[in-house]
Parts: structure tokens; sequence; C-alpha cells
């Protein structure tokens, strides 16, 4: 196990050091190219730089579906496919599944960490209560579903998402002002920043 993990580290560092170096290898490049061709490179951030709204892409999302009509009507069917998904669920749970022979066939000879033991226990547990209250709902669901119309009026609140995304629909010019007024400033540092940023990481090879 500890050969995977350190396997897995090996390779998300060394595609972190590509990553930068090919961030740091662009970011070179704008800087040469701004210092020399400025207009050029700038007409092409004009023609990159296009404003897309996030209002028309959310509207699906900020329009409420009711289902519950089809539920009821279908109420039965739905309350027996939630009780045999539930059941299923907890007869697993009790009868089948056994978080000692998980961890070992996980771990194998090897002690498990006392913290993923306990977290397995936790996760069975919260499984078999949400598994007994799928089996009450799919009861209620099953036999007579407006017993639950109280619990739907006091869960089913619709949140609209424009508020919160309304951020995003904001156009922000950020620093573009400035570094088209200040290029060739602007493009030695980028220059000497990413060159210095290059040979830092150069020593990591």
């Amino acid at each position: 196990m500890d050969k995977y993990i350190d396997f897995l580290i090996e390779v998300i560092q060394e595609a972190a050091l590509l990553f930068t170096y090919g961030g740091l290898g662009v970011a070179l490049i704008v800087g040469l190219w701004m210092l020399f061709h400025p207009t050029s490179l700038f007409r092409l951030n004009e023609l990159l730089s296009r404003w897309f709204s996030t209002r028309k892409a959310m509207k699906p999302l900020t329009t409420p579906i009711k289902s519950e009509p089809f539920i009821y009507h279908h109420h039965r069917l739905f309350g027996f496919f939630i009780l045999l998904g539930a059941g299923y669920v907890l007869y697993t749970l009790v009868f089948r599944f056994s978080g000692a022979a998980f961890l070992q066939a996980v771990y194998g000879s090897s002690q498990p960490v006392k913290t993923v033991a306990w977290f397995v226990d936790a996760l069975v547990i919260v499984l078999a209560l949400t598994s007994i209250l799928a089996l009450i709902v799919g009861i209620y669901l099953f036999i007579r579903p407006s017993l639950l119309k109280g619990v739907e009026s006091w869960s089913n609140k619709w949140i609209t998402l424009r508020k919160p995304t309304k951020v995003f629909d904001v156009l922000r010019t950020g620093p573009e002002p400035f570094i088209t007024s200040q290029p060739r400033i602007i493009a030695v540092i980028i220059i000497l920043g990413s060159a210095y940023a290059l040979f830092g990481l150069s020593q990591f090879i």
C-alpha cells in the first residue's frame, strides 16, 4: 500500500513540476512578445477577451421543476423501489458486511490506521441510519403519501442561483489599463520573474 502511495505522490510531483515549467515558459514567451511587439499581443488579447454572461447558462437551474405530482400519482411504485433499495442496503450492512474483513482486504496483513477503522465504522452507522429513514419514507409513500406533505413543505424550499452568481456577471477590466499603458516595463518584470523562477526550478532536476 505504501508503494502505491509513494508512486502516486511521485507522479503528482512530476506533473506539478512539468505544469509549472510549462506555465513559466509561456510567461517568458508572452513577456518577450510584449517587449518587442506589444501591439499585436494586445490585438490578440482583444480577440480572446470576450464577455460571457452566466445568466443564460444558469437559467435552466433557476427554473423550478415540480416532480411531486408524478411521484404521488405513482406513489406505490416509488415506495416499493425505495423499500427494496433501503432494505437491501440494510440487509447487506447487517448480515453481509464486516468492517474488519473490509480493512483486511484493503490493508492485508498490515495494521490499518485507527482513524481509517473509525471512519469505516462511522460510515456503516450513517448508511444504516439512512437506510432506516428511507424505509420509513418508503412505507409512508407506499401506504399514505399525504403524511409526507408536512415534511415536504418544510424541506422543499427553492433557492435561486441568480443572486449568488450575480458577482460573475460583473465585467472587471483588472490590470489591463495599467499594462497597456506601460507594456515594456511589465514585459521586463515578466521576463525577469519567469527566467528567475525557471532557473530556480532547474535546481530540482
